[in-house]
């Protein structure tokens, strides 16, 4: 009974004395407020963003057959219609039978590759051999990974997030306290607890939690549908909204726990104004100081020591993150790309696409005539086909690489396993596949289907590393067909072909000007230098660069605002302190200097963290990358852009403090002195 009176005594008291502090403390109210309700936002717009995207592939795949079983006979197809496992099925007549177009039982539910398997399983039962699934859905299935690395990028991200706006709720209420020590300690002097102290701080969290989040909620949502609007659904937004103000709720709990004790801690007999330096250490005293605008605040920083180490990890941790996006973004070298890909063998690339029929003849005479030209060391011919095939109950549509002897030199590194002589393959109707293709294996039978409704059955020779695919950058798809196995028709199916052509150095205008005049009358065949192609991707990474960037600027936007929340909130609770100043002959000018040396010595220490921490986590970040794969990556720091990063925040400094400056000038000094806050 006595602690059920006590619960009904003390919080009408406390939740009262909260709600009298979070109406006159309006700039502790405004800060804390704005701060909770971005990070509210920010996380419940990146939840549903993501929830979204997922949500939109499920849609667009949603009445779309989930696999096309192909090449039918009358009878496969009514044991597929009586199939249990089968929820829909279309049938529609082809030139070598019936297609059935099919949905299975429970295949939304699946993993990629359990769905592979589902339809090997089926294709097997029934003795299909060729089986198309629908890439879109298949791509809208979980690949069986826990979290992906989208996923995870997402979460630390927010985990980011969510660390640096405890810290500035954290600031903020510390700087608060600062000016209510002497209002705790009557508080004491009357009779109330230490818990009830920190009791007023837990209200005044939860008044906060309660108006700011649901705003919060509000803009995430509007946001999140604006990122999504295909896959917005409010079954998503409802169920995130619950876990991201649950979240937030935790991490403003957390970031009030130790304002809360420190509220608790102040004496009774606690009367004089609270230094924020007093329990920190101040100043040595016998060391002279020189009271100017810089000495006084170097006298503030030094004993303000957490107050501004929260202050400048806070505005260090974001610009981190804006560092290390433009580190990427800076470091990718186009040239190393394009000297990785076709461009490795010549400087210029002729492309051609049409039908295999008329192009092929024609690709051979324009080849012949480019050799011809002075200056031209030699021409290397790059050719593929759509086709789809059908191989062990399974089977895709996919592109393949049209070979001829020239290619084995480039190929024969490659081969892991089987035949690697080019007129054995010929004679023998065998084929290259690359390894990795679903169900291939060495001696394999696999029928390829040409555009042309033309299909032929070949024979596995020789099993492929994959690493062929980007260390020649010559070949694609899972089969390389040598040029003389193709079907012996009219080949009216398209083809899609390149020719590399290797200059000398110091013919390179010559042969450029040569193909432009043999390219004019070979109809479609475009020509593209080395120079224009790394032109074209280093216009194409800048145009990445800059969405990346983009993204992060909207951290870098919440680190700028976060950190002048700080500085406002500074110069709120020091009212009193700059009205003394000038009390005893400092200026108005002289105050206002000395807060701006303070803010820039913070923001410069932060910007030390952020070059030391970006340099440091740059290269890390680079060198694993690079291990990676990603060989187009040459470390550089994006000087330019912290340069610009330092200038803006710098930049808002100034505008915010002289901004609050000549606003609290407004009001007497007299007034300001007497100011609580």
């Amino acid at each position: 009974m006595r602690g059920g009176a006590m619960k009904k005594e003390i919080p009408p008291i406390v939740k009262t004395i909260a709600k009298r502090d979070m109406r006159l403390g309006s700039i502790k109210n405004v800060f804390s407020l704005l701060t909770v309700c971005l990070v509210t936002a920010l996380l419940l717009s990146l939840a549903l963003y993501e929830s979204g995207y997922e949500t939109a592939k499920d849609r667009a795949a949603a009445g779309q057959p989930q696999v096309v079983f192909c090449d039918l006979s009358a009878q496969q197809a009514a044991l597929l219609q009586a199939d249990e496992d089968i929820t829909s099925i279309t049938l529609d007549e082809s030139g070598s039978g019936l297609d059935a177009s099919v949905t299975l039982f429970g295949a939304e539910k699946m993993t990629q590759t359990g769905f592979s398997d589902y339809v090997t399983e089926i294709s097997a039962k029934y003795g299909i051999r060729h089986a198309v699934k629908n890439t879109m859905f298949l791509d809208s299935l979980s690949d069986g990974s826990l979290f992906s690395s989208e996923r995870l990028l997402l979460v630390g991200v927010a985990l980011f997030v969510l660390l640096v706006s405890a810290l500035v709720i954290y600031n903020i209420f510390y700087l608060s306290i600062a000016t209510q020590i002497r209002q705790f300690g009557q508080f004491r002097t009357i009779g109330m607890t230490a818990k009830q102290i920190g009791g007023i701080i837990r209200a005044e969290r939860k008044l906060l939690c309660r108006r700011a989040i649901p705003a919060g909620l509000v803009i995430g949502t509007f946001v999140g549908y604006l990122l999504q609007p295909k896959g917005f659904a409010w079954k998503a937004a409802i169920r995130w909204g619950a876990v991201t103000a649950l979240v937030v709720a935790l991490a403003v709990q957390l970031a009030l726990n130790q304002p809360a004790k420190i509220a608790g801690s102040i004496p009774p007999a606690c009367s004089a104004r609270f230094s924020e330096g007093a329990s920190e250490g101040r100043a040595p005293r016998n060391r002279p100081r020189k009271l100017s605008a810089w000495g006084l605040a170097r006298i503030h920083v030094t004993a303000g020591r957490k107050r501004v180490m929260v202050s400048v990890l806070s505005l260090a941790l974001s610009g981190l993150l804006f560092t290390l996006a433009a580190t990427y973004t800076a470091s990718v070298d186009a040239k190393a790309i394009v000297e990785r890909e076709l461009y490795q063998y010549g400087q210029f690339v002729v492309e051609e696409s049409g039908m295999y029929a008329q192009s092929a003849p024609e690709l051979d005479e324009l080849s012949a005539q480019i050799t011809k030209l002075p200056g031209v060391r030699g021409v290397r011919k790059v050719t593929e086909a759509g086709v789809n095939w059908s191989a062990g109950g399974t089977g895709d549509a996919d592109q393949l690489s049209i070979i001829e002897a020239d290619d084995m030199p480039m190929i024969q590194p490659f081969v892991r396993s089987g035949e690697a002589d080019y007129q054995r393959l010929v004679t023998g109707n065998r084929i290259f596949a690359v390894d990795g293709a679903e169900g291939i294996s060495l001696g394999s039978s696999v029928a390829l289907t040409f555009e042309d409704g033309t299909t032929r059955q070949y024979t596995v020779g020789a099993i492929l590393d994959g690493n062929i695919y980007h260390d020649t950058a010559l070949y694609g798809g899972w089969f390389l067909l040598p040029r003389e196995l193709l079907p012996e028709t009219p080949g009216m199916f398209a083809i899609s072909a390149k020719l590399i052509v290797d200059a000398d150095n110091a013919e390179m205008s010559n042969v450029e000007a040569g193909l432009r005049d043999l390219l004019q009358t070979s109809g479609q065949a475009a020509l593209t230098t080395k120079q224009e192609a790394i032109i074209e991707k280093d216009a194409a990474i800048r145009q990445v660069s800059l969405s990346v960037v983009g993204i992060t600027l909207l951290f870098l936007c919440f680190s700028i605002l976060t950190f002048a929340n700080t500085i406002l909130m500074n110069i709120a609770v020091r009212k009193n302190e700059y009205a003394m100043l000038q009390s005893i002959g400092m200026t108005y000018r002289q105050v206002r200097a000395m807060q701006v040396m303070e803010s820039i010595l913070e923001a410069g220490m932060g910007f030390a963290v952020t070059l030391a921490l970006g340099i440091i986590l740059g290269i890390g970040m680079i060198q694993a990358l690079t291990r990676m794969g990603m060989f187009y990556l040459t470390y550089t720091f994006p000087f330019a852009m912290f340069a610009l990063y330092c200038a803006v925040t710098v930049i808002v400094l100034f505008a915010i403090t002289f901004l609050a400056f000549n606003s609290m000038q407004k009001a007497p000094l007299v007034e300001r002195m007497r100011a609580a806050e």
